[in-house]
């Protein structure tokens, strides 16, 4: 998922978290929680999906990331939409969806702050809301009081409490990403500059090598300054005669 990908859907489910903790004591909080459930599911997904297919080519990807994903977006979809039309069926299983949300949600981003290929080295505290994301789905899933319809209020403020927590966290990663990067970026640009510094400084062996054999050739050419290497009587075309007399 990319960064701007990852901040929407943080802003996002960060502003639910917070509707859903508003409306946790509204006395028409029965109309209200299932299509906020669908709107939970929905809105998550479909911006999912459209970061991963309008995600420019450079971001490091791989293809089982891509894969699931494109399962979850897909997944989210369809169910957010099925709680929207069809209220009425999905009402004795909120406790068991909005459990889901939380786990998928604290598991994605334990995933992305823990795995090797991770794009930042994030501190280890903030592993620790997505923990509890985590276990709060666990609790709302396998715990019967969180589905009886007497407790609704609480399973909204739960879920509302865990989607901001969820949304908090994406936006910490965000921001570190953001950070990391423009200090990747920084450290790049002065090395070039470094480089490009100390390239005219530097000159090679073979271009002094020519400069000093042109030196030699100019010294030479000088008058009174070259050494002939011919002789003088061999220069004059007279030999010397060793006969004797």
């Amino acid at each position: 998922m990319s960064n701007k990908s990852n901040l929407l859907i943080s802003i996002l489910v960060l502003l639910l978290g917070a509707v859903f903790c508003w409306l946790c004591e509204s006395p028409t909080l029965s109309g209200k929680i299932l299509f906020l459930g669908g709107l939970a599911f929905l809105v998550p997904a479909v911006l999912s999906l459209l970061g991963l297919f309008f995600a420019k080519k450079d971001h490091q990807i791989n293809a089982l990331q891509r894969v699931i994903q494109l399962v979850c977006g897909v997944a989210g979809v369809i169910l957010g939409l099925c709680v929207i039309l069809m209220p009425d069926f999905f009402r004795s299983l909120l406790g068991f969806m909005f459990g889901a949300l939380l786990i998928a949600g604290g598991a994605w981003q334990i995933f992305l702050l823990t795995r090797k290929g991770r794009r930042a080295d994030y501190a280890a505290w903030t592993v620790v809301a997505p923990v509890v994301c985590l276990i709060g789905g666990v609790l709302m899933i396998t715990m019967p009081w969180f589905r009886n319809e007497l407790n609704e209020r609480y399973l909204v403020l739960c879920t509302g409490i865990g989607f901001v927590l969820f949304g908090i966290t994406g936006l910490i990663i965000s921001c570190w990403r953001g950070k990391e990067a423009s200090a990747a970026r920084r450290a790049r640009i002065e090395a070039a500059a470094k480089a490009g510094s100390a390239e005219p400084a530097t000159a090679s062996p073979g271009n002094d090598e020519t400069h000093a054999a042109a030196a030699e050739r100019q010294a030479g050419s000088l008058p009174g300054e070259g050494v002939n290497p011919v002789s003088a009587p061999e220069s004059s075309g007279h030999q010397p005669d060793d006969s004797i007399h």
